[in-house]
């Protein structure tokens, strides 16, 4: 049932909140007493004031709610059968052990219960041949790294490194002298280039186009054999350690294999694992054969029965059990209150049913999200009744519809005045007026806090023992 926003006679400005105001120290009286100061014989106005004081503030919420179960188990046998014994009827209180109900059912338990025996068999076969063939799986794992400490002793071959030379010192001393050699007489060659030697343009060409092919091949032939590329170098690294790599998980799937007397861990782990599984599930048959019966998993009260001794009972839920020691209530206050609400909030209980009768509690659960029906957007929880508010205790039925009303403190020792003193300005921020030691009337900013209807917490600008002013204002441009 969805629980209806409810509103009640006390509800000011449309909010669906009922404000309530506790003045520690000081009773409503002596907090509502205003002071009223003549201003003269001159016809100004009465001025009533009010002591700023220390208190308490309470925002109280009301709402609607229902009476639910936090704990509630559905109960059910494992296979279809025709109800033999049926020890409860609907409202009965039992203990955790209890049988409730018992079926016959046994056949197709018997049915399944070979099957899973097959089943079992099936896998231990599976398990034993996957260990005989151990010695053939051994040498293949054997074969296996021998090729890859192969590989990793040609790779170590082929590693290159810096400052080790390609060819023989003496190769490419030789050729380094060659590049020399040829340098010197190209750069002899080039000097005529600038002119003065008597010799033509094109006749120094063809002198030396040939001799510096000569010496770029010298100087080629020289740094080949002087040393390996970065490149050459760090592929060969590369192509080492792969093959280390593959030397190592060579290595450790024949460890493994070995010590497995030939097969692989994983398949073993695998192969054991469907024995276990089809041995559990034999034996959840077996319990379930052994017990074709309903037993009371916790004290409670049946609050469902799907049929009556004789019938035949599925596999869904014949018979629901609850805790009714420790009800709650589900509720619903309209969204415009759930600022005001928090987890740990005071509340109280009245039930339709009986108006005459309050129950406490706190609220232990809010929704995340809103629900919206009928007009009305609502905000929904759960209030955990004190312990001794029992469904038992009262005779109260699970959906029994209440009224709620949930108080949270929101400030406590906190300066406190009638909301009516305040003045809003232009640009949202709040003044009041109050009467200073020499009678005249002064502006204060202020800062506020919690507000109601009737009154508001002043978090800055004010000083307890003040007089704030509730009316009888000047509105002359003297007041500071």
């Amino acid at each position: 049932m969805k629980a209806r926003i409810h509103r009640n006679r006390w509800i000011w400005l449309g909010s669906g909140a009922l404000v309530l105001l506790a003045i520690a120290g000081a009773s409503i009286y002596f907090w509502l007493s205003r002071a009223a100061a003549n201003a003269g014989q001159d016809g100004q106005a009465q001025v009533q004031t009010t002591m700023v004081r220390r208190g308490d503030m309470n925002v109280a919420i009301d709402g609607t709610g229902q009476l639910v179960a936090l704990e509630a188990v559905d109960l059910s046998f494992p296979v279809s059968g025709e109800v033999t014994i049926l020890n409860v009827q609907l409202g009965d209180r039992v203990k955790s052990g209890d049988v409730l109900a018992e079926i016959d059912g046994a056949e197709q338990l018997n049915i399944d219960l070979m099957t899973q025996q097959l089943e079992l068999q099936s896998a231990q076969e599976e398990l034993e041949k996957l260990l005989q063939n151990s010695d053939q799986v051994l040498a293949e794992a054997q074969e296996a790294l021998a090729a890859a400490q192969s590989s990793y002793q040609e790779a170590l071959k082929e590693l290159r490194q810096k400052g080790v030379g390609r060819c023989s010192q003496q190769d490419t001393e030789e050729y380094y002298y060659q590049y020399l050699s040829a340098e010197l007489e190209v750069n002899d060659w080039e000097q005529y280039l600038d002119g003065g030697s008597g010799y033509g343009l094109d006749y120094l060409i063809s002198r030396l186009t040939p001799l510096r092919q000569e010496r770029d091949k010298a100087y080629t032939n020289w740094k080949y054999c002087e040393a390996y590329t970065d490149e050459e170098i760090e592929s060969s690294q590369a192509n080492l350690a792969l093959a280390q790599a593959e030397v190592n998980q060579a290595q450790k799937a024949y460890d493994d294999r070995k010590a497995a007397g030939g097969v692989y861990p994983e398949e073993i782990d695998l192969a054991e694992a469907r024995v276990e599984n089809a041995r559990l599930q034999l034996e959840l048959i077996q319990n379930d054969l052994d017990g074709l019966q309903i037993v009371a998993p916790m004290d409670g009260v049946v609050t469902y029965v799907g049929g009556a001794q004789g019938d035949t009972a599925g596999t869904d839920t014949f018979m629901t059990l609850v805790n009714l020691d420790e009800p709650a209530i589900q509720f619903a206050i309209d969204e415009t209150d759930v600022p005001s609400v928090a987890l740990g909030c005071d509340a109280t209980v009245n039930f339709d049913a009986f108006p005459d009768t309050a129950y406490v509690g706190t609220v232990t659960e809010l929704s995340p999200a809103l629900d919206t029906g009928f007009g009305y957007t609502a905000a929904r929880g759960v209030i955990k009744l004190q312990s001794g508010s029992t469904v038992a205790d009262t005779s109260l039925p699970i959906g029994l519809g209440a009224a709620v009303e949930i108080t949270c403190s929101q400030a406590s020792n906190v300066l406190i005045v009638p909301t009516e003193a305040l003045q809003q300005a232009d640009d949202g921020s709040y003044y009041l007026y109050v009467l200073n030691d020499q009678g005249a009337q002064e502006r204060r900013e202020v800062v506020i806090g919690v507000q109601t209807v009737t009154y508001t917490e002043i978090q800055e600008g004010l000083e307890e023992g003040e007089r704030v002013i509730v009316s009888g204002i000047e509105n002359s441009g003297s007041l500071s």
